[in-house]
């Protein structure tokens, strides 16, 4: 259904309101009169005057009807087109007017059937037939509650779709607003329960009578009376039945879907209003702490992000410390190299050029000391892109990524904490697909666990970190291996919580295991680790592989 059959369908609903109270009328004042006459001399009700009252009172109870319900819905009827298109001050007047409308049409029927009994009660009081009177008005009462139980939630269920367009154009809009008193569910259930009780002991309280009484008072066909009596009975039952649907089986259903979709963290889940009284208070509770959670979740998620960035910081004043020593090495190297070529063409451009042999050695000097400059310059740029790659921060685009090439990387830039420990690294690649994932994130993650494997390595033992890519199925798996000190049982549990560390005070904050673990989970990937006291440890990411059709990551220049 479209947007605008939804809008012409709660239009048609809110105009049938008036015509569906009146429907519930007749029936109500015909039944009180009907009452009335099982008790009364028939022959006396059979003359013309029953049937012109019964004419002009629903001719009365018609024009009461129209005339309360134009005046009590003159909001709604003044709101044309779209409610979201109606300013706030509009829409809380027709709010509130339409709240009311199903608890002022069950008070418009009490009075209309009143006032159908009260020219009825002046002549039976004028015979002195006060019992008649009573017995009167108990028939009238249990018409009323007929109708009324099965009147309100009619009448709710026309109102709930313009409510519910409102409630959406409108959110700031609630049952606990002031003049909003939408009638309590517990309160009609209450009444149905105590009306389908009354009557069902007047009923059994009349046919003892009848039956044992050997001189009833009144004479009145049992029949007509025990089936309108179990008419009503079925009526109220079918009213409370349907009420219980409509107000608290369905809405409460919906209301469990919405919180399974929400504690997936799916996000901006709403129920909006399902329906009135105690299972619309739940519904705005519900939607108010959604949208505090969604709040809170925003503001774990922001100081998660400031986790990874001071976590990167971390990380980098660590590598940069040896940054500058990798990068002198070869700097040395480019300046030996560039004066060597400088003394040599400045021997051949000399006043007097030496001789060939002498020219031609000085060219090959030259060209070995150019490929020395180059190889030391090309080690400086994979440092250097290494680190850019390690730093700058793309955004969460997820391209095809190089396992083996990025471990190369991580080890490039720990390489001085390698050298620090005199390890072996031990590379063990097999080919395999790139994997799918946002290329500084899982830098990030590399190099993090290729630092812990170099903090976990033990003195005194010769040092070893073991790197390897393997292929699994649709996923790839890197390992990273240290045989160092190994986890203790009782720290295992807390490896991935933030802030948790054993490395001595000022190595480590325990935000690294932490963040990688989180990067990983949002790469769809999985983060474990196998750990033997005084053995060592393998950390192991399992990460998809990236479709065909994805971009490669292009190496950052």
């Amino acid at each position: 259904m479209t947007a605008e059959d939804d809008l012409a369908s709660a239009r048609r609903r809110l105009s049938a309101v008036p015509w569906v109270v009146i429907l519930f009328c007749w029936p109500a004042t015909l039944l009180g009169w009907y009452f009335i006459t099982l008790v009364a001399d028939p022959s006396w009700w059979r003359d013309r005057f029953l049937l012109h009252y019964l004419t002009a009172m629903m001719a009365v109870d018609s024009i009461g009807c129209l005339g309360a319900l134009q005046f009590w819905t003159r909001h709604a009827r003044a709101m044309r087109g779209d409610p979201s298109r109606a300013s706030l001050e509009q829409a809380r007047r027709v709010w509130v007017e339409l709240l009311a409308l199903p608890e002022r049409t069950a008070a418009l029927l009490v009075g209309l059937i009143l006032l159908t009994l009260a020219p009825g009660t002046v002549i039976l009081l004028t015979r002195a037939t006060v019992e008649l009177v009573g017995i009167g008005y108990a028939g009238a009462a249990m018409a009323a509650a007929c109708e009324l139980t099965v009147l309100v939630p009619v009448v709710q269920h026309l109102v709930i779709p313009t409510l519910r367009r409102l409630k959406a154009a409108h959110p700031s809009l609630g049952l606990r607003d002031d003049g909003a008193r939408p009638g309590p569910i517990r309160t009609y259930f209450a009444f149905g329960l105590v009306a389908i009780s009354a009557v069902s002991i007047a009923l059994v309280a009349t046919l003892i009578e009848s039956r044992t009484a050997t001189a009833p008072r009144y004479h009145f066909p049992e029949g007509p009376a025990v089936a309108l009596a179990i008419v009503c009975i079925g009526s109220m039952s079918a009213g409370i039945a349907l009420h219980l649907y409509s107000a608290v089986l369905v809405p409460l259903t919906r209301l469990a879907s919405a919180m399974r979709r929400f504690s997936t963290e799916e996000v901006g889940v709403r129920v909006g209003l399902l329906h009135v009284g105690e299972v619309g208070l739940l519904c705005e509770h519900f939607d108010e702490m959604a949208a505090a959670l969604e709040q809170s979740r925003a503001r774990l998620a922001e100081r998660e992000a400031l986790l990874r960035h001071a976590q990167r910081f971390e990380v980098m004043g660590t590598v940069t410390a040896t940054f500058a020593h990798e990068v002198a090495n070869p700097l040395t190297c480019v300046a030996l190299s560039l004066e060597v070529v400088d003394a040599e063409v400045g021997a051949l451009t000399a006043p007097e050029p030496p001789p060939p042999t002498e020219a031609t050695h000085s060219l090959t000097t030259c060209r070995e000391a150019l490929a020395d400059a180059l190889s030391a310059t090309q080690q400086m740029q994979l440092l250097l892109r290494d680190m850019r790659t390690f730093s700058r921060r793309e955004g969460d685009v997820h391209l095809a990524c190089n396992a083996a090439a990025m471990l190369d990387g991580a080890l490039r830039l720990a390489s001085g904490e390698l050298r620090k420990h005199q390890a072996e690294v031990v590379r063990e690649y097999d080919d395999c697909p790139p994997v799918l994932g946002t290329p500084h994130k899982l830098s990030q993650v590399l190099l993090n666990l290729v630092l812990n494997a170099v903090q976990a390595l033990v003195a005194g033992r010769k040092a070893r970190v073991g790197v390897a890519v393997r292929p699994l199925g649709d996923r790839v798996e890197i390992a990273i291996t240290d045989n160092g000190h190994g986890i203790a049982p009782e720290h295992r549990q807390r490896v991935f919580d933030a802030f948790f560390t054993t490395k001595p005070e000022g190595v480590g904050t325990g935000l690294g295991l932490f963040v990688s673990k989180k990067i990983v989970t949002e790469h769809g990937g999985e983060l474990a680790f196998d750990t033997e006291v005084g053995v060592g440890t393998t950390f192991r990411i399992v990460l998809p592989v990236a479709p065909p059709s994805t971009p490669s990551a292009a190496p950052v220049s």
